[in-house]
């Protein structure tokens, strides 16, 4: 748990001593665990529900905005943390949809009056408490900050999920910055055709069984780069950035090329966003520009690392 918390402080550049507030895993069985935690890191859920009754028979402190907190499988593997946002106490009868829905699992208050009356009588004959419709609920709203995907090698069979992150990420990326004239000659079915015929040294990040982002790594392209790797491209879904996934794909992609002593990529000159990313990835912009041919040309730099 130590390792998967640095890591996390890493990469989100925290001070080493922040210390977080619990691990846990949601319901009382594996299977129902596992299908929530689905939903925190695919960003679904964003609460949670939780008996006033269990923290203080526990002895355990309130949550408060600002903790972190690390989610686990049933198994008490870590997967993610997620920041609390705000804590709401009230009784179970006073829940309102609007409430309630932030957990991602009902589509009716009906719903989540039914699961949740469940959950809290058996969590009752285990802890010693009886439900009733005047229990105190503590409703906790948090954000996913951090997540670990599987990340792995792309194969052929890859090739419309990859296209998918491929030719998304373009439209939610790119169209401020590269204008319409570019992204008209764009398809899904030419992003997929790209991926199956170029998916050799390509890592996939995956969440969920879902692939929600690459990165293509090869030797470097630059006649005056003979020595050096190049981080090709990396694209990820805007609803899993700001998770430290961009940060792990990089770090993969570097692990693939170690045996350059130096490595490079291109990135738009107006894409601000992607260039302080990579300086806090080390890479330094070199002074290389060049043009990609446009009707109104646009720009990219090389930085380096």
């Amino acid at each position: 748990m130590n390792e998967f918390w640095q890591e996390f402080l890493a990469i989100k550049h925290l001070d080493k001593q922040t210390k977080y507030a619990s691990a846990y895993h949601f319901e009382l069985t594996e299977k129902l665990a596992t299908e929530l935690l689905n939903l925190v890191l695919i960003g679904k859920k964003r609460a949670t529900s939780s008996s006033l009754k269990a923290y203080e028979i526990g002895k355990e402190a309130l949550p408060k905005g600002g903790d972190y907190n690390i989610i686990t499988d049933f198994k008490g593997v870590p997967y993610g943390v997620v920041k609390t946002s705000k804590v709401t106490v009230l009784p179970y009868k006073e829940m309102t949809f609007e409430l309630c829905k932030k957990e991602g699992e009902d589509d009716s208050l009906e719903s989540w009056q039914r699961g949740h009356e469940h959950f809290f009588k058996e969590e009752g004959k285990e802890m010693g408490y009886e439900f009733n419709e005047d229990l105190m609920v503590v409703f906790e709203e948090f954000e996913l900050v951090y997540q670990k995907p599987l990340i792995r090698l792309a194969t052929k069979n890859d090739a419309q999920a990859r296209g998918y992150v491929h030719f998304a990420a373009w439209q939610e990326t790119y169209i401020p910055i590269m204008g319409e004239e570019f992204l008209a000659h764009q398809s899904l079915e030419r992003s997929v055709a790209i991926a199956r015929e170029h998916y050799a040294d390509t890592l996939l990040a995956i969440v969920a069984g879902q692939v929600v982002g690459f990165l293509c790594f090869t030797k470097s392209r630059d006649a005056d780069e003979p020595n050096a790797g190049e981080i090709q491209a990396l694209y990820l879904l805007k609803k899993y950035q700001h998770q430290g996934i961009g940060y792990q794909l990089m770090r993969a992609g570097e692990e693939k090329l170690k045996e350059y002593p130096t490595l490079s990529l291109w990135v738009l000159l107006d894409n601000n966003s992607a260039i302080t990313f990579y300086e806090q990835c080390g890479f330094k912009k070199d002074g290389k520009k060049q043009a990609i041919p446009l009707k109104n040309p646009v720009y990219e730099i090389r930085m380096r690392k």
